[in-house]
């Protein structure tokens, strides 16, 4: 999968930005199954610079960003499932929002049952 947002196509005064949204956004994911059993994912986003409001003072960018995720499951047989997930997994240091700082790098696992 595959998906591009952009604002530059949004009518605006010569050289002005809209604020808090960055101009392009990309993001893109891929998933194999292997053997059968095996399902991998990886996605990956990218995002431009963001000018940010600052209310009595000059406005600012918020730099560009980048991260990559990366999970997989494993059917052990038909009942149990093993999955694991890593966010951020090049422990990329961004805000999406000014004063709010994403995670760091995350790691998840566990197992499924059904009956």
């Amino acid at each position: 999968d595959a998906e591009k947002t952009s604002s530059a196509e949004i009518s605006q005064p010569q050289g002005a930005r809209l604020p808090r949204r960055p101009r392009n956004e990309i993001y893109v994911s891929g998933s194999y199954l292997w053997w059968k059993r095996l399902r991998t994912l990886v996605e990956a986003k990218f995002v431009n610079a963001r000018e940010e409001l600052k209310f009595g003072g000059p406005n600012f960018d918020i730099e560009d960003y980048s991260f990559v995720n990366f999970a997989a499951e494993y059917e052990v047989n038909p009942h149990l499932s093993l999955f694991g997930r890593i966010d951020n997994l090049t422990n990329e240091h961004y805000a999406e929002v000014f004063g709010f700082p994403a995670l760091g790098r995350a790691a998840y696992g566990g197992a499924k049952l059904r009956f």
